[in-house]
């Protein structure tokens, strides 16, 4: 159960870091499509500037080669812990026999 446990955990925050990748990378497009559309926001704008002076790099496409190769390595890794896990959950259940308390009496009804 703690194995189950710690991959699940595991696996939440790789895949949370995935996400969050991504929105960083996106975010320049983003920004771009809302004054295509006239949103005009001083957060909008600040933000946008802090992104610029953070990392330049993601104003200038294409994206580093690297920065893609590790991202999609690290979503593989992600993809092999949620089987792990659902392989684990599943062996929990149907090797160990734990379920829920009252779940046999349910399957009765």
């Amino acid at each position: 159960l703690s194995l189950h446990k710690i991959v699940a955990v595991l696996t939440t925050c790789l895949f949370s870091l995935l996400l969050g990748m991504r929105l960083v990378w996106l975010a320049p497009r983003g920004f771009e499509s809302l004054k295509r559309r006239g949103v005009t926001s001083g957060l909008i704008a600040s933000a946008d500037h802090a992104l610029r002076t953070a990392l330049p790099v993601l104003y200038e496409p294409p994206l580093p080669t690297a920065a893609i190769a590790l991202y999609l390595f690290l979503s593989l890794v992600a993809v092999a812990l949620l089987g792990l896990t659902g392989y684990l959950g599943g062996a929990l259940v149907y090797d160990h026999g734990v379920t829920l308390p009252g779940a046999f009496i349910s399957t009765l009804l």
